[in-house]
């Protein structure tokens, strides 16, 4: 499992954010990027990543049993807030 994570953290560097969160062992953040991965492209995860840094672990304010959903949100808070900037984006070059 060290193997596949280190593989992702090539692919996407702000996998390393998960190294600060020795209580997870390989496997548990192989599986968390994998179904992260499904449903997000990796430029939305590693948005993510960055945030939940950002907002959690440097605040120690990491909650173990709800980082799957915190990260879910963050992707799709991103989605949203890209999708709202194209539109407007748009609006305004067709006024």
């Amino acid at each position: 499992m060290k193997e596949q994570y280190e593989q992702l953290a090539r692919e996407i560097p702000s996998v390393r954010v998960l190294d600060k969160l020795t209580d997870f062992p390989y496997s548990f953040r192989v599986k968390l990027l994998q179904e992260l991965l499904k449903k997000f492209n990796s430029e939305t995860v590693s948005v993510a990543l960055f945030q939940y840094h950002e907002q959690y672990i440097q605040k120690n304010r990491v909650n173990y049993g709800r980082i799957k959903s915190v990260l879910k949100s963050l992707c799709l808070e991103y989605i949203k807030e890209e999708t709202e900037h194209l539109i407007d984006r748009s609006q305004r070059r067709y006024k």
